[in-house]
């Protein structure tokens, strides 16, 4: 009998992978390593600021997560906690399959004395809120960007009416002010993640355009937003990256191949960069609980 989950999973991975593969090949063709290290480094004080920024994007997913926590159990944990126990299983998305960073939440459950199936439900609610969170900060960057783009802005909107009724009907028990507080940092998260893509590819450009800033930064939540639903694909490693290379093209976006390839794979190593230093800070943090 066939199994569905494994040819799905499979499929996401190997789409992934040869995605990453062209992505690397272009890069290579355009770059060599000391070009690409002079790229980084005309960058300059940038890259700190983004690297800043990506943190606090990350600092805000946990917040959700931690809110989460509080709201579905008995724990008075503290947000400090709460960091420690999310950065320690959130590296576990890299490894093949994408799916380590859930499991190892689900062993810290046991080590809380939370129930699997209440763990569960938090990590499906972070999942489901920071999509939520990506179309309302899709929705506000498109309302921004140089033009309307129909096929993408639709996708927007959908998922905008059922990010609505997801917050009414399956959130329904938490508090309001709760509730606005978590939507609120899913939007920031994802938000900032399309600012740092704008940032790093209008720091090349001779000119620097504001809507088409907010532009780059819509297609760049979408593509996060493909990345992150495409089963197998760790951390949506090259979806993600693929997705915003065609979504650029689709959408007539005027900016050089050249600059959109050294841009999503600069980011996706300050990904990787903020992930591994919240990682290893997670280890001077005295845990309460």
């Amino acid at each position: 009998m066939l199994n569905y989950k494994k040819i799905i999973s499979f499929l996401g991975k190997t789409i992934g992978y040869i995605i990453l593969a062209y992505i690397l090949y272009k890069f290579f063709n355009e770059y060599g390593l000391s070009d690409f290290i002079d790229r980084i480094n005309r960058l300059g004080v940038v890259s700190f600021f983004v690297l800043f920024l990506n943190f606090i994007a990350l600092l805000s997913g946990i917040y959700i997560w931690h809110i989460l926590l509080a709201n579905n159990t008995n724990l008075r944990i503290k947000y400090l906690d709460s960091f420690a126990y999310f950065v320690k299983t959130e590296v576990g998305k890299y490894l093949p399959g994408n799916v380590f960073h859930f499991v190892g939440r689900q062993l810290i459950a046991s080590r809380l004395g939370i129930s699997q199936k209440v763990m569960f439900k938090i990590t499906f609610s972070l999942s489901v809120l920071l999509v939520i969170g990506t179309f309302f900060a899709g929705t506000m960057f498109g309302l921004l960007s140089t033009k309307p783009f129909s096929y993408i802005m639709l996708l927007i909107y959908a998922g905008l009416i059922g990010s609505v009724l997801y917050n009414c009907i399956f959130l329904k028990n938490i508090k309001r002010f709760t509730k606005i507080k978590i939507n609120f940092f899913a939007t920031l998260s994802l938000g900032i993640n399309g600012l740092m893509m704008g940032i790093v590819i209008f720091t090349q450009l001779p000119e620097f355009h504001l809507k088409m800033f907010f532009e780059v930064a819509c297609l760049y939540v979408v593509s996060w937003f493909l990345g992150f639903i495409v089963p197998g694909a760790s951390g949506g490693l090259g979806v993600r990256e693929g997705a915003f290379l065609m979504l650029a093209k689709l959408n007539g976006t005027f900016i050089p191949e050249s600059v959109i390839i050294f841009s999503v794979v600069t980011l996706r190593i300050f990904n990787i960069v903020t992930d591994i230093a919240a990682f290893l800070l997670s280890y001077y943090v005295k845990r309460t609980v």
